[in-house]
Order: structure tokens, then sequence, then C-alpha cells
């Protein structure tokens, strides 16, 4: 990403996703339209297991109202979406 984005499977640093389809699962059979549902699934539903930033993760599994807090508040701040 580009935009930062507070998620844990996300690089707050650089942006990087951490989604085995982008990595290790690749297939040719992967379309685009298939990549992208998989990925809104994995910003939908963060998986702790699979982490790129330890930080966002430990306060996605501390505290899921502060982290939900959090990431609206980036939201807003780096994408200029009304709060």
């Amino acid at each position: 990403y580009i935009t930062k984005v507070y998620h844990p499977n996300v690089s707050s640093a650089s942006g990087a996703i951490c989604l085995d389809i982008l990595k290790d699962a690749w297939l040719p059979v992967l379309t685009l339209k298939s990549t992208l549902i998989s990925l809104q699934s994995l910003l939908c539903s963060p998986e702790p297991n699979n982490l790129q930033d330890t930080e966002v993760a430990k306060h996605y599994m501390t505290s899921s109202l502060s982290f939900e807090d959090t990431a609206r508040y980036w939201t807003h701040v780096y994408t200029g979406r009304p709060a």
C-alpha cells in the first residue's frame, strides 16, 4: 500500500501486505477478482497468526475497541475520509 493502513497484516512502515496468494501460494488460475476478494477478506478479518506488523497485532489482540478507533483515525488522517 502507498496509503498508510493500520492493520496487523499490513506493514505500517513499508505498506507490504502479508497475503499468501501474493507470495508462495500464487497460482496462474487466480484472477484479479479473486485476489481482490482475498485482500478484502483479509482487511475485514485480520489474521494475527500471519503478521506483518507486530505492534499493530499486539494492539488488535489486547484491545479490539482501541484498535478499531486507531484504524478509523488512520483512515481519516491518511485518506482524508471524514470522521
